[in-house]
């Protein structure tokens, strides 16, 4: 099917693992703007892929759930988590904030999964940050670790990555504050990746993250005028080897390369290998922010087509870090640093 679907928007959109119920999310269209479309979370039914039909619609006027980027939905079906708020900063009192209540949102959508006739979609709970450190979270995937649930969450902008896209042109974002204005916060000043437990789904927590030495507040001057491109080193999306039984973790940190992380102790991740290649001016290259964007970021609708199976790293860049998922599946207890594997 193609085309205009009445009631439906699809910006980032997840598979039942049965493939018969696509849900999107709504992203920047936003219901201020758009009253009748906007920030809501759409169950569309392909059963029969010639003739989808809406089965479901959530929609709040909780105007702290606004902006609905991420969506991801359980292996059962009967659960959607849903990424909340808007990437942008402001000035209050001479500071510069984040915009308010960045977090993730769970809905029960097990009535939806059974198609029980007039489903309901019923809120379960909300999580704030609450930091002030990041925001956008863009992505969030399940995962399973160790038999236990948790979320991968992937926030692409800190307190300078929006101002830092200066250099690109990509300035509307963040007011024009000096990055050593922004680096004084304290706070990382690029996008990471965080880990929150889900067991409970009424009660979301973090457990830990994904970061890099550039995420640490401690170097946010010193990457600050480093002329990155997009979201500099913020991660825009992550895959693992098994979604069911994770050990690896791997992502795409953009300017930052593809970094991958022993998760087996979820409070306590480790970076155990990376592929990063040198600058090369202007040409785009493997790893760099035009290709792992491209094949890291296996999101919207194409991204929980259920993997079933065990292999590694599978669905990233696999054309171009072939090469070092095959060293890697032989050397997870120690670091490896690899080759840019030859060109295809």
């Amino acid at each position: 099917f193609s085309g205009i679907i009445p009631g439906f928007i699809l910006h980032t959109g997840d598979f039942n693992r049965e493939g018969t119920i696509l849900w999107g999310s709504t992203g920047p269209v936003i219901r201020h703007k758009y009253p009748d479309i906007g920030d809501s979370i759409t169950a569309l039914d392909i059963s029969d892929p010639t003739r989808p039909r809406v089965l479901a619609q959530w929609r709040t006027d909780d105007p702290r759930l606004f902006r609905f980027h991420g969506l991801a939905v359980s292996d059962d079906g009967n659960t959607a988590y849903f990424t909340i708020g808007e990437h942008t900063y402001d000035v209050v009192d001479g500071n510069v904030v984040p915009a308010p209540y960045q977090g993730i949102g769970v809905l029960d959508v097990s009535e939806v999964q059974a198609r029980k006739a007039n489903a309901t979609i019923r809120k379960v709970s909300e999580m704030f940050w609450g930091d002030g450190d990041v925001v956008h979270n863009q992505y969030l995937r399940p995962i399973t670790i160790r038999g236990r649930r948790y979320l991968l969450d992937n926030r692409i902008d800190g307190v300078i990555s929006s101002d830092a896209k200066v250099h690109t042109g990509y300035t509307y974002k963040h007011p024009r504050v000096s990055p050593e204005a922004a680096c004084r916060t304290g706070k990382p000043g690029w996008g990471y990746v965080t880990i929150i437990d889900i067991k409970d789904p009424a009660r979301p927590a973090r457990v830990s993250s994904l970061k890099l030495e550039v995420h640490e507040p401690r170097n946010c001057l010193a990457t600050a005028y480093d002329p990155v491109f997009g979201h500099g080193y913020s991660p825009l999306n992550c895959e693992a080897d098994d979604w069911q039984d994770a050990r690896k973790v791997v992502c795409g940190f953009a300017e930052g390369g593809v970094r991958v992380f022993d998760v087996r102790d979820v409070r306590r991740p480790r970076e155990i290998a990376y592929y990063k290649p040198p600058a090369v001016g202007r040409a785009p290259r493997a790893a760099s922010v035009s290709d792992i964007s491209r094949c890291v970021r296996a999101h919207c609708a194409s991204q929980h087509v259920p993997y079933r199976g065990r292999s590694d790293l599978p669905g990233v860049c696999e054309r171009r870090t072939r090469n070092l998922v095959h060293e890697l599946r032989q050397r997870l207890p120690g670091p490896a640093i690899f080759r840019e594997p030859a060109r295809a």
